[in-house]
């Protein structure tokens, strides 16, 4: 069984129709929504489901704080980690419910841009090819983790850097990461970042990257 965790702001209008579909999947548990813009909110049937919980604080705690919120809440050992911004072939689930052990690192998505050293989109088989050096595209987007080796992105991390992080912190502990190739899906990223104005933007992403070179020097290190 799984459990799914996605913070939202609402801005991309199939994401409530495609939870509907998630949710009648017998592999998946459960949908944690984190509500990062409750007045955005869509009146919808669908929320009294019992299988979606929806988590609001009454602000936008940010991205990096809501996966790890959601991580903490949820009941299941595998935990998929997705944007509100993206579809994908619903058989995914049940591929790495079977894949995914404790002893792997993280699973994520391939976004399937041309690469030599990346299996291109050709007939939606879904594989999983482990990291060995290739570059890594979309990573952030769609991402499936196993609880028990999960340890929360720092809190000096609200934005940026947490798929990093994610990655980062599996690879220098000694896990194998796994990408997410050949799946058919959509991404639409436009929607929520041209439609949300975060204030001093570009100074945000200065100060995160610098903390998490700091962050990530110590993984290498095995010292954080």
């Amino acid at each position: 069984m799984i459990s799914v965790v996605v913070p939202t702001m609402w801005r991309y209008e199939p994401f409530p129709e495609f939870v509907s579909y998630i949710v009648k999947l017998d592999v998946v548990k459960e949908v944690i929504i984190i509500n990062n813009d409750y007045e955005k909110t869509p009146n919808n049937s669908l929320w009294s489901n019992p299988k979606i919980k929806i988590y609001s604080f009454g602000r936008n705690i940010y991205v990096n704080p809501a996966w790890n919120f959601g991580i903490d809440t949820s009941t299941e050992d595998r935990v998929c980690i997705m944007n509100d911004d993206i579809t994908f072939d619903l058989k995914l689930f049940y591929k790495v419910d079977e894949f995914l052990t404790d002893d792997m690192g993280s699973l994520g998505l391939n976004s399937n841009l041309p690469d030599p050293n990346l299996t291109p989109t050709s007939n939606g088989s879904i594989v999983f090819d482990p990291y060995v050096g290739q570059r890594c595209f979309g990573w952030g987007n769609l991402m499936f983790i196993h609880k028990k080796h999960w340890r929360p992105i720092p809190s000096d991390l609200n934005i940026w850097y947490g798929d990093n992080y994610i990655f980062d912190y599996y690879f220098f502990n000694g896990y194998t990461n796994y990408f997410i190739s050949n799946l058919f899906h959509f991404h639409d990223p436009a929607k929520t970042s041209a439609s949300v104005i975060i204030e001093r933007r570009e100074e945000i992403i200065a100060e995160e990257h610098a903390k998490y070179q700091q962050i990530k020097q110590k993984l290498m290190s095995r010292t954080y």
